[in-house]
């Protein structure tokens, strides 16, 4: 004879209850009938019970059970979810990086373009005075050279040398080059950027839209559980 163990004291919580198997309820039986301990034991249990059923059933004062988020389970995600997830996050950094180099590269060209009209437009004023200082030596001579006593020009004659100077001054006149615009066209079309942003708005819109579609059958298929319990 052996004392009972808490596995005897479980089979036996389940042959009052009547979920024992009858295989088992026949074997717990013919021990009982050789057991004086075991059937002590079955005596107290049978008593217990009995007890508990004579007292008044109350409700429970809130549901102690815990909710799946209590609890830490979360809902399984669709295979595609983490795919649109990262699309959507690909497409709107690829939208930011576009729309940066449409606002900063127009400017930066526009920048340099200028850059060469105000040198060129230096080195034209210094030019100028360098040729006319260089010219005023070389037309002195002449006039040293010219007799004390020379006749006065005619009006018709200082008219036709005037004339006769004027395209040698205008060939010594130094112009700023001519500097090309920028094209004023954006490195990354319009169209390009309308795309990127329908993916990214369409591609977050449908893993928002799975993930609570799967929130709320799990949510749903839970409260079932918990019904039924």
């Amino acid at each position: 004879m052996t004392q009972p163990t808490f596995r005897d004291v479980e089979l036996l919580s389940a042959y009052l209850d009547g979920q024992l198997p009858p295989a088992d309820a026949t074997r717990l039986e013919i021990r009982l009938k050789f057991d004086p301990q075991l059937r002590t034991v079955h005596a107290d249990l049978t008593q217990s019970r009995a007890i508990l059923r004579q007292l008044p059933a109350r409700r429970a004062p809130r549901n102690f059970m815990l909710t799946p988020k209590m609890a830490g389970v979360k809902p399984p995600l669709p295979r595609s979810f983490p795919f649109l997830r990262l699309a959507s996050a690909l497409a709107t950094l690829l939208l930011f990086f576009s729309f940066t180099a449409n606002l900063t590269l127009p400017a930066l060209s526009a920048v340099r373009s200028a850059a060469p009209m105000a040198v060129a437009f230096g080195k034209g004023g210094g030019g100028d005075e360098t040729s006319a200082a260089d010219a005023m030596p070389a037309a002195a001579p002449p006039a040293l050279e010219a007799p004390a006593m020379a006749a006065p020009l005619a009006p018709t004659e200082s008219i036709e040398a005037q004339r006769n100077l004027e395209p040698a001054d205008a060939s010594q006149a130094v112009f700023p080059p001519q500097v090309e615009s920028a094209p004023s066209t954006q490195p990354v079309p319009l169209i390009v950027e309308i795309i990127l942003l329908v993916l990214a708005l369409a591609a977050g819109a449908t893993a928002t839209f799975l993930r609570w579609q799967v929130d709320r059958k799990f949510t749903q298929t839970m409260q079932e559980k918990q019904d039924h319990k």
